[in-house]
């Protein structure tokens, strides 16, 4: 199977060893009614491909960092949709960190208490490491690690 692509509704979605089932382009399909209540509303979310995940974090300034609750409302927002899919875009990250040709900076994206991401290759370990190298402070005492003073080192933009 390696090598093979879908095409899904007219999006092509890459199968194999080396590629998971991921959009190439981004998806915008509608919320399903029993998903409503989870976002609070009906309409349309987006589904996004790691570039349209690693083209935001590419704009952060270097001093900065980005929630995952803020990239998921920035994402919504530029496609004009009313949601960005969670899962989705954790493996849009996901997928972005294992890319070893992949020059985002991935570990600058933290949850919205600024709690470092177990998720991502290498644990919160490797998020730790990489953070604290670019002058970011970590309190890894805490179960999960967080970073110290986020709040005032988060992205402004839209």
């Amino acid at each position: 199977m390696p090598g093979l692509n879908l095409i899904l509704e007219g999006i092509e979605i890459g199968v194999g060893e080396s590629r998971s089932m991921e959009p190439v382009e981004d998806l915008i399909v509608d919320i399903s009614p029993e998903r409503e209540r989870f976002f609070g509303t009906p309409g349309r979310m987006l589904i996004p491909s790691p570039s349209t995940v690693g083209a935001l974090i590419n704009e952060l300034p270097s001093d900065r960092l980005i929630t995952t609750d803020q990239m998921r409302s920035i994402l919504a927002d530029r496609a004009g949709v009313e949601a960005t899919c969670p899962p989705s875009m954790l493996k849009s990250l996901q997928s972005l960190a294992r890319d070893e040709a992949s020059n985002v900076q991935y570990w600058r994206v933290i949850k919205k208490n600024g709690e470092l991401i177990a998720a991502l290759p290498g644990g919160v370990d490797n998020q730790s490491t990489r953070l604290v190298s670019a002058g970011f402070d970590v309190d890894r005492e805490r179960k999960p690690p967080r970073v110290i003073g986020f709040a005032s080192r988060l992205f402004e933009g839209s």
